[in-house]
């Protein structure tokens, strides 16, 4: 995707697609590129089959544009999706929260999300600490409880870091049905009810990403195939096209996350639905991308006051240093919780001179 995105710097495209055009130039719009490159390797990654976060149980019956339209092939009567997410990826462009599902989320656990976003957070940096001057190495902390999460070094310094990673948006895996999902009552065979959870033999379909606001799919090909999902997801994206295809429906959805919600009107309400952002309260609180959530911001700081009290202060070279990183700064808090702390300076007494 780097590479892709090196490519693209001549495409007429950052000038003819609106979304494109207001990621910025230069090194404000490349942190946004790496936001998203940093979401669709997490979205990969979610659907690992060594993990085995894919399975037959709790697809999402979507029989509501049997005419083909949506996405679906000619002659398709339904889609089946699997959703990290408590709703109907399509629907709920429609209808908002109403097409919420109780019993559809297949989030990985909070303690994998963390292994994944913060190996992850690595894979991303490592290009770009290594072409620093002088360039680092990075280095992730395994051993969970301890409180430094991963480490950049050259000779001369360290930095510690604190990592608040989470994905913007999680896509749904897909497939289209060549004919409806029926099942057999007293009354005789009957279709499923839209939005009816039903089991789904995945490993026999084509399955794909389903980015739902730009009818737009990322071929995954069958989850049998050895390199799924990661060959054919790093082909779409290894070609300019398919990579500035998906940067603008991700620059869409940050957009639309970042106006506050009672300020969403539209289509940009019905887009902020598909971000991890938005939902109940619950949800909205819990999957904020980066640094969204206000408790993470405050864990955050703290953790940067901790690695200097316990930390810092018993480097004798000095050369000791570290950082709150993250995937997306705070998009509506930044000048409520952080702004007026940059230039904050802690010391103890002994570093002071009256």
């Amino acid at each position: 995707m780097l590479r892709s995105y090196v490519r693209s710097q001549g495409s007429p495209r950052w000038g003819s697609d609106p979304f494109l055009g207001r990621l910025g130039v230069g090194g404000a719009r490349f942190s946004i590129v790496l936001s998203a490159i940093f979401d669709y390797v997490t979205n990969v990654e979610y659907c690992a089959v060594h993990q085995g976060r894919i399975t037959d149980s709790k697809w999402i019956y979507c029989n509501a544009e049997k005419d083909g339209g949506g996405g679906t092939s000619p002659g398709t009567q339904a889609r089946v999706f699997y959703s990290f997410l408590k709703q109907c990826p399509c629907c709920c462009l429609k209808v908002g929260l109403e097409a919420r599902i109780e019993g559809a989320q297949h989030k990985p656990a909070s303690h994998h999300i963390g292994e994944i976003t913060g190996c992850l957070m690595g894979m991303v940096l490592v290009p770009v600490l290594a072409s620093c001057d002088p360039p680092l190495k990075y280095a992730m902390v395994t051993k969970q409880s301890h409180s430094v999460d991963a480490v950049a070094f050259s000779r001369d310094l360290a930095v510690l870091f604190e990592i608040k990673a989470s994905p913007l948006v999680t896509l749904p895996v897909a497939a289209d049905l060549p004919r409806s999902m029926r099942k057999d009552t007293d009354a005789g065979s009957i279709e499923y009810t839209l939005h009816q959870l039903v089991d789904f033999q995945h490993e026999s379909a084509d399955l794909y990403f389903f980015i739902p606001h730009r009818d737009t799919r990322v071929p995954l090909g069958r989850a049998t195939d050895p390199t799924w999902p990661y060959e054919p997801a790093t082909a779409f994206v290894a070609g300019t096209d398919g990579f500035l295809d998906y940067l603008s429906a991700w620059a869409e959805l940050f957009e639309a996350f970042a106006v506050p919600k009672t300020e969403r009107t539209g289509r940009l309400e019905g887009v902020a639905y598909l971000t991890n952002g938005w939902g109940d309260e619950i949800d909205s609180n819990k999957t904020k991308p980066g640094l969204g959530r206000t408790d993470d911001m405050k864990k955050g700081t703290y953790q940067l006051l901790k690695y200097g009290a316990y930390y810092k202060d018993r480097c004798s070279r000095k050369a000791l240093y570290s950082a709150l990183l993250a995937n997306l700064d705070p998009v509506n808090l930044w000048a409520e919780y952080l702004e007026r702390l940059l230039d904050v300076r802690w010391a103890r007494d002994q570093y002071v001179i009256a």
